[in-house]
């Protein structure tokens, strides 16, 4: 496995948003190795799905390498997208002088 994985949405030549794959995401967590990380969709672009399609892609991907748990950290403390994606909370901490909760996505492979 080689991880970071990154995924783009392109449209006509055209990055409408990123996401990766990580490993090791937040050092307060060793025990958790793989994360979703460094969702991003450019503005404009906001509000089409594309968030949601990257984040779903990054499971898809991880359920190839036989990942059976996936993370992240989202400042939206309630999950926002995430949860409607089929994230769970675990914990909201403080990390980097920010609030963030703590999510969990189990992979059946």
């Amino acid at each position: 496995m080689i991880i970071p994985v990154p995924v783009l949405a392109v449209e006509a030549e055209k990055i409408l948003g990123v996401v990766q794959l990580k490993l090791h995401e937040m050092d307060i967590y060793p025990e958790r190795e793989s994360w979703i990380g460094s969702l991003f969709v450019e503005p404009k672009y906001g509000g089409k799905g594309i968030g949601s399609a990257l984040a779903n892609k990054i499971v898809t991907i991880a359920a190839d390498f036989g990942i059976k748990e996936l993370y992240l950290q989202t400042e939206a403390v309630d999950g926002g997208l995430y949860q409607q994606l089929g994230w769970h909370s675990i914990e909201t901490v403080r990390s980097r002088g920010v609030d963030v909760t703590v999510m969990v996505r189990k992979i059946d492979v």
